[in-house]
């Protein structure tokens, strides 16, 4: 067995590590449990098909990092144990262990992706087959949604994970063009802005990879990510990807984007707009009476008027506990509709929120150690920065990168990249 191990080990690795990027975006799993009769996002316990294929990844990582004598702790490291430990207490005072537990074990499992992806990519795992893998879990995503948005409906698609999709039903995200709904695509995602972050952040990734600059498929697969980006009517990706644009115009990094890439987005962007110039001009205008902003306002007030009133109080310091704030939050205000209690649209607030003063102080103090901790970005600032742009804006008006699978695994994803122990990861 254990010469087995010693030989194959790496090779099961790298086959489950690759097989993972692809399918991670697919939204298959299963319900392991809920805290109630009603099934409810936020207070249900999932396992995703594509755990297994992590667990097998992780179970070979394992194997060969306690074979290895290359050191892989770092400072930053002990930090974010202590942000692990500390969430972990968290568990005890929640109002659903079960739930707590399960939303601990998918932030350490983001950790083991941080540290897994830092210390292979770019060696022992192959950059350009790790980007390939995730291109091609994007590529199916932006077909899917493409289809999504053009049959206005969803395309059947159960085996991948797709969910029930109509304008106008129940929790799914639509807007109105007249008296006429509009169905903003998802993919397999759990939402559309997932959808749409992924696609921001793949388009940003894409901007700086050179190898591709003549292939004329390139801009094909950049055309159809920037169609998928724009369908998600995803105004806060939206609005981050002109942030990144606008970063783009004043450095002058155009020159230095791949033609193709620029021509792939280029005629997406505008062919898409004249199609449907309806769709895009009555989305971009932003109502305060409306649903999403009126949540997004009552989340903030709630948070922040529980925090400033009582700033001493055991939940202000050490927070309602990991993955708690939708039950908090019905205990806070009683009787709303059911589908208002949701995750506060903010992480920094979200983490505040659960894991209280100290925890949210570990987390920053965590960041900025492992921001000291990055190797030389030799010429590829400008994506690094769109990215944490891109993360940074999203974070700031979402919260999927802390609570929803597929914006966990991006998150983790990226920040193991960009802190990899192998600076030449970029260069495929």
């Amino acid at each position: 067995m254990s010469f087995f191990l010693r030989k194959y080990a790496g090779r099961i690795e790298r086959i489950a590590w690759y097989t993972w990027c692809a399918l991670v975006p697919l939204q298959l799993r299963w319900v392991l449990w809920s805290a109630d009769w009603y099934f409810i996002e936020w207070r249900s316990v999932f396992f995703y098909a594509s755990d297994a294929l992590f667990c097998i990844a992780f179970g070979a990582w394992l194997l060969r990092m306690a074979r290895a004598r290359t050191p892989l702790w770092r400072p930053s490291d002990t930090i974010l144990s202590i942000f692990l430990l500390w969430a972990l207490l968290g568990v005890g005072w929640a109002d659903s262990r079960v739930v707590a537990l399960y939303a601990w074990l998918r932030l350490a499992q983001g950790a083991a992706i941080y540290w897994m992806t830092r210390s292979s990519v770019g060696g022992y795992v192959s950059t350009a087959r790790t980007l390939g893998a995730l291109a091609a879990g994007v590529s199916l995503q932006a077909i899917i949604a493409i289809g999504q948005y053009i049959t206005q409906h969803d395309l059947g698609l159960r085996f991948l994970g797709e969910t029930l999709l109509a304008p106008g039903m129940f929790g799914v995200a639509s807007f109105f063009v007249g008296d006429m709904p509009i169905l903003r695509a998802y993919g397999t995602f759990p939402h559309a802005n997932v959808l749409a972050a992924w696609m921001l952040l793949a388009l940003c990734i894409a901007a700086g990879v050179a190898r591709y600059n003549r292939s004329w498929l390139f801009g094909g697969v950049i055309f159809l990510w920037t169609w998928a980006y724009a369908v998600s009517f995803s105004r806060t990706a939206w609005f981050a990807g002109a942030i990144v644009l606008l970063g783009a115009l004043v450095v002058k990094y155009a020159r230095h984007i791949p033609r193709a890439f620029l021509w792939g987005a280029g005629v997406g962007a505008v062919s898409i707009f004249l199609l449907f110039p309806n769709h895009f001009l009555t989305r971009a205008r932003l109502d305060s009476g409306e649903e999403a902003v009126r949540l997004r306002a009552l989340y903030m007030r709630e948070s922040v008027g529980a925090a400033s009133s009582h700033p001493l109080s055991f939940t202000t310091i050490a927070g309602v506990g990991i993955g708690q704030y939708t039950t908090w939050l019905a205990g806070a205000v009683p009787f709303l509709p059911r589908q208002y209690y949701q995750p506060a649209h903010s992480v920094p607030i979200l983490i505040f929120s659960e894991l209280g003063v100290i925890g949210f102080v570990i987390g920053i103090w965590w960041l900025v150690r492992v921001g000291s901790e990055l190797f030389p970005l030799r010429g590829r600032e400008f994506v690094f920065w769109s990215v944490c742009a891109v993360v940074a804006t999203l974070g700031f008006f979402d919260h999927f990168f802390w609570t929803l699978q597929q914006g966990r695994v991006a998150f983790w994803l990226l920040l193991g990249a960009f802190s990899t122990m192998h600076p030449h990861w970029y260069d495929v």
